[in-house]
This record gives C-alpha cells, structure tokens and sequence, in this order.
C-alpha cells in the first residue's frame, strides 16, 4: 500500500507527496465504495452471507472519517486512524482467504 510510505515522506519533509497522497486516497475511497456495492449486490442477487456489507460498510466509514480528517489536517486523528485502516485491511484480507 503507498498511502503509508507516502505518508512517511511527508513526515520526513518530502511535500510533493501531499498530492500524490491525497489522489491515492481518493481513488482508495472510491474503490472502497464500489466494494460495499458489489456486497450488496452479492448479497441481493447472489444470496451470499451478509457479514461482507457489514464489514465493507465499516470500512467505507472507516476511509471516509480518514480522507475527511487527512483533508482537514486533523492529525491527532488522522494518523491513528490510517493505522487501523491498515489493520482493518489485514483482517478483512485474512478472512476473506480463509472463507474462499
């Protein structure tokens, strides 16, 4: 995932990486959408289980409070926040591999 190495670089005083930082984010929410979609869809259409629009709904949640606090640069929040995306990305991985 870039969003924590360019986040690193901002840290480190590289700001040309706030752009290319913000852009990602950006397409990781749409992506983020189009997964509680297709959960949805799953669910409706294909009769599949329901746990995945839940854990695809906390998750949009989860990268919309980020991109809101990251474009506010509410820090305190922010950066907390980018971690637990992370591990909530490692879950909702892991489950999914193992259910498959």
């Amino acid at each position: 995932m870039a969003q924590p190495v360019l986040a690193g670089q901002l840290l480190a005083g590289v700001y040309p990486s706030l752009l290319l930082h913000s852009t990602n984010a950006n397409v990781i929410a749409g992506a983020a959408f189009a997964v509680l979609v297709s959960a949805v869809i799953f669910r409706v259409v294909g009769g599949g289980p329901g746990w995945p629009i839940t854990a695809s709904a906390v998750e949009f949640g989860v990268i919309t409070l980020q991109v809101t606090a990251g474009h506010l640069r509410w820090m305190v929040l922010h950066v907390p926040l980018g971690v637990a995306f992370v591990a909530l990305s490692v879950v909702l991985a892991t489950v999914a591999w193992r259910t498959a």
